[in-house]
């Protein structure tokens, strides 16, 4: 079985260029000699623009994401970070394999942890929000107070 995608260079009526899938399968008698093929295509021009500007959406957000000059992250649940933008790494001093997979608390003063978890994280559980002032470490050992304001 084979599939083919072909880009047709445009449609004779509309001037546009379509997308097709084919497919075909051979079918072969008793002594495996080719006798037919068996074939099929569809118009898969919707999809593929639809697969487009999903990759344009993404690439705007992701541009959005890496270039801002606000601290950007994100975290799972329990507080581990799962990625950050370059903002984050700058100002902190840490790169990004220092980050990934740590828990934020690895960053904040012992003291803050508790508070961490019972003000922070069980906020963002219940109201599915949370907004504050956050005490975090730089890798040179100095403190950065940072607004967050998540959700």
């Amino acid at each position: 079985t084979t599939n083919l995608a072909c880009n047709a260079p445009n449609n004779s009526l509309t001037g546009k260029i379509e997308h097709h899938l084919r497919r075909m399968t051979p079918i072969y008698n008793e002594k495996d000699e080719l006798t037919l093929v068996l074939g099929w295509g569809m118009d898969i021009t919707d999809r593929k623009e639809i697969e487009r500007r999903i990759q344009l959406n993404e690439k705007k957000y992701r541009d959005i994401f890496n270039y801002s000059q606000a601290i950007i992250a994100t975290h799972n649940i329990d507080g581990y970070v799962l990625s950050t933008n370059p903002a984050m790494l700058e100002t902190l001093g840490y790169s990004e394999s220092e980050v990934l997979g740590k828990n934020i608390k690895d960053f904040i003063p012992e003291e803050d942890a508790l508070l961490f978890e019972e003000t922070y994280l069980n906020t963002i559980l219940v109201n599915k929000k949370q907004k504050g002032l956050l005490r975090v470490y730089r890798k040179d050992g100095s403190k950065a107070y940072l607004l967050y304001q998540n959700y």
